[in-house]
Order: structure tokens, then C-alpha cells, then sequence
């Protein structure tokens, strides 16, 4: 491919010239790109296309290619050729030949890390990286073909979709609406169908917001379940809450994806002490015996439009599922929860980020602006963040004990995904900071546990636009066991 017409193809602040690396015999593929800078005017140059959605910032005036304005960086299109493995080598590989998309906030090794925000490109990436993150590294030892990085928001610091410099990726299952963020480019592309698999980050929502916008599947994995999977050469945003997850377009493949990461450990441990695991690293697909039983909880479900409800009420019960409806005691609002939430993750962003805001100034987009220049005067005021955080912790001993300890069997809770189907591109701020706010308040419940968190996409009965459905597992580290009961529900 031409590099003028790989200009046209990616949508991306880089002009691509491709070299493969070649991969040994028992490990997967990355296909790498060499990057060289685009100068502004030479991208104003480019000739406009009628297809794909723009930026619903007036300052983006840059249009979004139908195929590939997930990626910022990419190979090839989704038809690459994947790596042919010997079958000795790939008896064990639960990734063989499965194409892999990386949010661009992940190392990987031959491309740079630009997490969404051209300042932070040139700062901290201004030379491709020389190793994979572990997470990376991990899934191509399990055979997986890394064909590109995805676009995503700013530093991973919102949940539109709509990055002020790079643009808006498209929402193939509701064309015309956001598809939510920050992981918008890697849940864009398992819409598209352009990878098999993609990776994201969640901290309040990053990977199960854009699975329910885009429809289709994901798992927020358990929070801090290895210390160097979930951080080492993953950007930080808030630490406390940041951990990695997976967009694919059915449960199996988010199985494979969740036991390659997992296999690397045996037993599954890290330094918490909190519930034990009931992961598993074997390779075949039993399903937990353990009897497990699904609860919806009601403040939750308060929080969604009633489009929401009407839809996942309707998927509950054409599926079969069975629950027993809960009410959080001791007059809890999770509505309330999000501004504790808020002020714990502003706390550590700030920690993560300040040194290099005060020292470079860097530009930001609406909304993401605000936040990042605000962070400071939430950061000081040190008594109210030590309030939040205690709250915090007490908050999760409630969801803790009243939905899961409670009750005698593994107990799954059923939450909506997002408060909402997909906002329009340019909706009115007004009506999209509510249902923001409403579902955040909503990621907010995995995130102060820290369980792991599998989003299964259903539609709205009204107009078929996605809506998600989250299935909270029952104690920390219970990823594997957590999808494979959901798989037992042919869900």
C-alpha cells in the first residue's frame, strides 16, 4: 500500500510506512508501523470524504474514514494475514491466529503511545517503544496477531467517544451516535468487525461504556488482579481504579482472552487479602458447579432511562434468567456515590499527571480541559480526599455485604451497563452531563469493589440501538468462572 494511500486510509496523525516483524515459532505477531509526523498543513490538504462521522468539536474538522477511524496506527486493514502457527507449537495457544486491536494508552513494542492527546505524544513518546507491556506481551504468547493501536479520549479522561484532535471513531451498530469512551477505538473495532479481539482500560467505565453504545461484549477484569499486568506500560490515569479489559463479539472469545492473560498465573494471587479466587488457567470449558444465583439491583436499575430498563427486562426474560430484585439499606443513594468517586480519582490523576501539566501546559478538548485544570484544587484539599476515600471504602463493604456475602450461593448482579442507548453526535451538553453523570454513578459500584464486571449487549425495544447489560461477579478474581456461567446461559 502507498503511503498516499494509507493517508487516506488511516485515520491518524501519522503518515505510515510499514515494516512486520516476524515472530518466532511458539509466540504471535505484531505487525509494526514506522511513524513520521504529518504537518498540520499538509493534513488540511486532504481531500474530504463523504463517509463516516466527524468530531462533534467544531474545532475537528477532519472527516472519519468508513473502514479504519478506529485506528491510529494500523497494518493493514481487517483482512490481514494472520500468522500461520505449526500445530506443535500452537496445541495450547487459546489465541492462535486471533487478530488483537490495542488501546493506544498500552505499549506495544514498535509503535508509539500517544494516549489520545498529540502534547503527550510528542512529550512521552517521541520514539516507538522497545518492549511490549506485559499485558501485550502475555497475549502474544498465547498466539495473538497485534494489527494496530486505537484511538480513544484524551489521557483516557471521559466517556464520549469524541477525541477534540483525532476525531470521533465510528459507531457501527448506531451510526450517527457516540461510541462512547475512552475505549471508543477498540470497541469501534470489534463493531466493525475489523479485529477479533481489542483491548481497553477501564477506570469509570472506559471499557463497559463503549461495549454498551457499540453493542457488543466486554469484561472489566478484576481490579489490581497482578500488579505489573494492570500498570506496567499501561499510561495511568487514577490507579485505584485503572485495570485492563476486553471487547470481542461473542462471551467465548472474551473467555480465551481473559484465561491467556490469567494463565501466567497458577494460582491466580496477588498481595490482596481480600476473597479468594475462583479463576481457573485450565483449557477447557467447564462450567463452576457451584450453585449461582442472579440478583438485579434495584438502585441501579433507578438510575437508567426506561428505555434501559424496558430493554434489559425484556433480554432477562427472553433469556431465561431468574433473579431476586435488592434494595441497598441504610437510605444509600449510588447517585450520591459518583462525587466520593470523583473526588478519589481526581486525587490520583493528579498524582499521575500534575508535574507535566504545570510544567508543559499541554491542550486539552472541551470537557477534558476543565477536568485535567481542575485537578489541582481537588488534589489539595487533602482533608476531603481522605473523607472521600474512607467513604469510598465503606461503600464497597455495603455492596459488599448486602449483595454478595449475604446470601449463601455465588451470587451475580445484574446492573445496567449505561444509563442510556448511545447519545446523538452533537446532542445537547445539558441532556448528555445528566445521563453522563447517572452513568458513571453506575461504574462507579465495580469500581469501588474492584470485581470484575462482563457486559452483554441487548437493544432498546423501542428503536434497536444498543443497550448493555453488566453481570457483576460475585468476589475478586472470579473473571473466568464469572464468564463461563454467563456462557452456560447462552447468553
Amino acid at each position: 500500500m502507498t503511503t498516499a494511500a494509507m493517508r487516506d486510509v488511516f485515520f491518524s496523525p501519522f503518515l505510515m510506512m510499514m515494516k512486520t516483524k516476524q515472530p518466532n515459532k511458539s509466540r504471535g505477531k505484531i505487525t509494526l508501523a514506522v511513524v513520521v509526523y504529518v504537518e498540520e498543513e499538509t493534513k488540511k490538504k486532504k481531500k474530504k470524504r463523504n463517509v463516516g462521522v466527524k468530531s462533534s468539536f467544531a474545532s475537528s474538522s477532519r472527516e472519519v474514514d468508513k473502514s479504519d477511524d478506529c485506528f491510529v496506527s494500523s497494518s493493514v486493514s481487517s483482512s490481514a494475514k494472520k500468522e500461520t502457527l505449526s500445530s506443535e507449537s500452537s496445541k495450547l495457544l487459546l489465541l492462535e491466529n486471533v487478530s488483537i486491536a490495542i488501546k493506544d494508552n498500552i505499549d506495544v513494542k514498535g509503535l508509539k503511545t500517544g494516549c489520545g492527546n498529540p502534547d503527550f505524544l510528542r512529550d512521552f513518546s517521541p520514539k516507538a517503544k522497545t518492549e511490549n507491556a506485559p499485558l501485550v506481551e502475555h497475549l502474544l504468547r498465547e498466539g495473538g496477531h497485534v494489527i494496530g493501536k486505537t484511538h480513544m479520549d484524551e489521557l483516557a479522561w471521559s466517556l464520549q467517544g469524541e477525541n477534540y484532535h483525532y476525531g470521533t471513531p465510528r459507531n457501527e451498530r448506531a451510526l450517527g451516535r457516540i461510541p462512547g469512551g475512552s475505549s471508543s477505538g477498540s470497541a469501534s473495532a470489534v463493531s466493525q468487525k475489523l479485529v477479533d479481539l481489542a483491548v481497553g482500560t477501564d477506570t469509570a467505565g472506559s471499557v463497559r461504556v463503549p461495549a454498551s453504545f457499540c453493542g457488543v461484549y466486554s469484561i472489566r477484569m478484576t481490579h489490581n488482579f497482578d500488579e505489573r499486568m494492570c500498570h506496567e506500560g499501561i499510561v495511568p490515569l487514577a490507579k485505584s481504579f485503572d485495570v485492563p479489559g476486553f471487547f470481542a463479539n461473542d462471551l467465548k472469545m472474551l473467555l480465551r482472552a481473559t484465561k491467556a492473560v490469567l494463565k501466567a498465573f497458577p494460582d491466580n494471587t496477588n498481595n490482596s487479602d481480600e476473597e479468594e479466587s475462583s479463576n481457573t488457567n485450565s483449557d477447557d470449558d467447564r462450567i463452576i458447579k457451584d450453585v449461582v444465583k442472579f440478583v438485579k439491583l434495584e438502585d441501579a436499575y433507578a438510575l437508567a432511562t426506561d428505555e434501559a430498563r424496558g430493554a434489559i427486562d425484556t433480554y432477562l426474560e427472553k433469556n431465561g434468567i431468574e433473579y431476586e430484585t435488592v434494595k441497598l439499606k441504610e437510605n444509600q443513594n449510588i447517585l450520591e456515590w459518583w462525587d466520593d468517586f470523583r473526588v478519589q480519582q481526581t486525587d490520583d490523576v493528579w498524582k499521575a499527571h500534575g508535574e507535566w501539566i504545570r510544567k508543559r501546559n499541554p491542550k486539552f478538548g472541551p470537557g477534558v480541559h476543565e477536568r485535567f485544570y481542575g485537578a489541582e484544587e481537588v488534589s489539595e484539599d487533602t482533608k476531603n480526599v481522605e473523607r472521600a476515600r474512607e467513604m469510598n471504602r465503606k461503600r464497597a463493604e455495603i455492596i459488599r455485604n448486602e449483595v454478595f456475602r449475604r446470601r449463601k450461593s455465588k451470587t451475580i448482579c445484574i446492573v445496567p451497563a449505561a444509563a442510556c442507548a448511545p447519545p446523538k453526535l452533537n446532542e445537547d451538553a445539558s441532556v448528555v452531563n445528566d445521563l453522563r453523570v447517572k452513568t458513571l454513578s453506575l461504574s462507579s459500584i465495580s469500581g469501588l469493589t474492584g470485581l470484575p464486571e462482563v457486559v452483554v449487549p441487548c437493544v432498546s425495544n423501542k428503536n434497536e440501538l444498543p443497550i448493555g447489560v453488566g453481570f457483576i461477579g460475585w468476589e475478586r478474581k472470579c473473571d473466568v468462572a464469572l464468564l463461563q456461567t454467563l456462557l452456560e446461559k447462552r447468553l
